[in-house]
């Protein structure tokens, strides 16, 4: 799990900058002492201690816990600014097939906008701020251009 999470955060650092919650993987120095904690445990089971085996046990199901919680956390944060950025490609897409159905994708506001949003989405790393604000900004502009047509239409 912490390999995956790991490969998710540097996914997610490669591709989207600005992205609100984005969460670091637990530290590789966290899950290793998990595992010498464990080696530890183990000793002293071979030795025979079973009163501290329980308690450190014990303790180390809430630590081990607490870390596999910590990573589904930061596995789901990041996957999440990920898929917005995809939805965020595919909104535009959406936007500019309806904006030829209305007849007024070449208007220059509209193209300028849509360059501008599929700039910033296709660009490593997508600035995520940035790009959620050009598609709403095509959104809205689009929506005038289609009230304006239509009520010339009309």
């Amino acid at each position: 799990m912490h390999r995956e999470s790991a490969a998710i955060y540097a996914e997610v650092q490669e591709k989207v900058s600005n992205a609100a919650g984005l969460r670091a993987p637990e530290p590789d120095a966290r899950i290793e002492s998990l595992g010498e904690w464990l080696g530890r445990l183990k000793r002293k089971y071979a030795e025979g201690l079973l009163e501290p085996i329980t308690v450190g046990l014990r303790q180390w199901n809430s630590a081990a816990r607490e870390c596999v919680s910590n990573e589904r956390g930061a596995m789901a944060a990041n996957r999440a600014a990920l898929e917005l950025r995809t939805e965020l490609r595919g909104r535009l897409d959406a936007l500019k097939a309806k904006a030829r159905a209305y007849g007024v994708a070449e208007n220059p506001e509209l193209t300028r906008i849509a360059e501008e949003a599929y700039g910033f989405l296709h660009s490593r790393p997508t600035p995520m701020d940035r790009a959620a604000a050009a598609v709403s900004e095509y959104e809205r502009a689009l929506t005038d251009r289609a009230r304006l047509a239509n009520a010339q239409g009309t």
